[in-house]
């Protein structure tokens, strides 16, 4: 769509074709990535709006029927399977990378910045200074949690040094 942000929003018209693009979009890319551009759209245009005057209160995604969207839990029968995994990785930086994420439901690239310096085994916490939206993180980590930290003294400074890759 190579239209101007104000034109997209002005007219019923205008947003009709705006829902079917996120359509056209559903069947081309999937319907997570179709969500997941229609809604920067909108963000854009909320952001663009409260900066700008002109733009229409009523913004272009108004008529998207967004795609139904389930979130998968791990259930009872998967986490069996996940540890017997789990136990065949043969590198113990990144089995007590792996344990970690699991036991914490850490972001990977969070978890694999991890520094000595913010991880407290005594009072059981590590702490992300900067996470994804940007914000610190403080993980309570459980017995299991500490005891693979333990084993992970690997390097004076990163908790799980050479998974560089995951960091900035």
């Amino acid at each position: 769509m190579d239209v101007p942000l104000k034109n997209l929003s002005e007219t019923a018209a205008a947003r009709k074709l705006v829902a079917a693009r996120h359509a056209e979009e559903t069947e081309r890319r999937g319907p997570y990535q179709a969500n997941r551009a229609f809604q920067a759209l909108r963000a854009v245009y909320n952001h663009a709006r409260k900066s700008f005057d002109g733009l229409p209160e009523m913004p272009p995604t108004a008529l998207v029927r967004f795609n139904r969207e389930t979130r998968y839990q791990v259930g009872d029968d998967v986490l069996p399977l996940i540890w017997e995994a789990h136990a065949k990785i043969d590198n113990p930086i990144v089995k007590s990378l792996s344990a970690v994420i699991l036991l914490t439901g850490g972001r990977p690239v969070e978890v694999s910045q991890l520094r000595w310096q913010h991880v407290d085994l005594d009072r059981r916490t590590a702490f992300i200074e900067k996470t994804k939206n940007g914000s610190s993180f403080e993980y309570i980590l459980s017995t299991p949690a500490v005891d693979y930290l333990r084993q992970a003294r690997f390097d004076d400074e990163w908790v799980f040094p050479g998974v560089k890759q995951c960091r900035d």
